[in-house]
């Protein structure tokens, strides 16, 4: 189990499969569930449950069961909200997925966000695969180009090749910024990404709009419709 998965329908179809030097019996839906959590970087119980269809409590006696394993690592970050689930490195590395190092609360509701958003386009587009931010990341590296430059919260990429970046937008960046970020995905060109999907707040939408109106590839939805 060393290959990396970059999509749930890339994991092998086995029942069950046991990590070693853990003693615990590891189901393919576990499996599934990790790969889940690595994708989206961290996420809550209500994402899980609503992703593999899972009531409680049996979604908890699952995830107590990896995290008891040392698979799956459990924080709570506020009071008010349920505790999110992270891969431990050797969770991440028994499965062949990179590990993530950091979780900041700074971006907190976006990466919950960015989960929900994962799971409904999933749904819509079973058929299209999916690269994290993290993965983005890593092959800037690869290519040469280090940290410098925008990478989207995720990209889809469909059986005919179409790339499509996702964006989650919060709250609005500077107008310079954001005319920046169009500008790269500009240069990268139609052979690279084929339209920027940016998922926003209602309130958002009008300015976004105005500030790609010249860039008919981006386009711009409201996150809550998305959601419901």
């Amino acid at each position: 189990m060393t290959k990396k998965m970059t999509d749930l329908g890339s994991m092998a179809m086995v029942e069950n499969a046991v990590i070693q030097g853990y003693g615990i019996q590891i189901t393919h839906r576990d499996m599934n569930i990790m790969s889940f959590i690595n994708e989206v970087g961290y996420c809550e119980i209500p994402q899980i449950e609503e992703q593999f269809e899972l009531n409680k409590p049996r979604s908890y006696q699952i995830m107590k069961r990896l995290v008891l394993a040392g698979l799956v690592f459990h924080q709570r970050v506020f009071h008010n909200r349920p505790g999110i689930y992270q891969l431990t490195r050797k969770g991440a590395e028994q499965m062949g997925l990179p590990f993530i190092t950091k979780i900041s609360v700074g971006i907190y509701r976006h990466k919950i966000l960015l989960a929900k958003v994962y799971i409904k386009l999933k749904k819509k587009y079973p058929e299209a695969g999916w690269i994290n931010e993290q993965e983005l990341r890593r092959n800037k590296f690869r290519l040469g180009t280090g940290k410098r430059g925008h990478v989207p919260d995720g990209m889809l990429i469909f059986l005919d090749g179409r790339k499509i970046a996702i964006e989650v937008e919060l709250s609005l960046k500077g107008r310079d910024r954001l005319e920046q970020i169009f500008k790269e995905y500009l240069k990268e060109g139609s052979d690279s990404i084929r339209e920027v999907w940016y998922y926003c707040p209602q309130e958002l939408m009008a300015t976004l709009a105005d500030i790609a109106k010249k860039l008919p590839f981006i386009k711009i939805f409201n996150i809550q419709e998305l959601l419901r």
